[in-house]
């Protein structure tokens, strides 16, 4: 079954040319200065231990009353198996860029990736107004 193994929420986030991922200013919670508002920030997740061939991942994000705040359509991942590939450790990064999610006040809000229709993980962050 694959699971989450990097969960991350950060201000940006960069690949380079060699796939190397840079991650600026991690966020343990929303810090806002007026509600409503529109926020922007990156997640940064890894899904491991699954086998080579064709998957879907989905994300959602809701908040403490469980209003979707984002949702990204199923995003297809394909892992070919190579004479290096090994299922139990099998991984894929990843990076979503969520622009301007509109958070209308404060509370804990809650993230969650699927694979395949099942849930691999969750992370809980507060927004807070400054």
């Amino acid at each position: 079954m694959a699971i989450i193994t990097n969960f991350i929420f950060c201000e940006n986030s960069r690949s380079d040319e060699n796939g190397n991922t840079t991650i600026v200013n991690i966020l343990n919670y929303f810090s806002l200065s007026i509600l409503p508002t529109q926020f922007t920030f990156d997640l940064y997740f890894t899904v491991a231990k699954f086998e080579t061939s064709n998957h879907k991942i989905k994300f959602f994000m809701f908040d403490s009353d469980n209003n979707v705040l984002a949702e990204t359509p199923n995003i297809d991942v394909k892992l070919v198996k190579t004479s290096d590939t090994i299922d139990d450790v099998n991984f894929v990064n990843f990076t979503l860029n969520l622009r301007n999610i509109v958070l209308k006040k404060e509370g804990e809000c809650v993230a969650k990736i699927f694979f395949d229709d099942e849930l691999v993980g969750e992370k809980h962050i507060y927004a807070h107004k400054k």
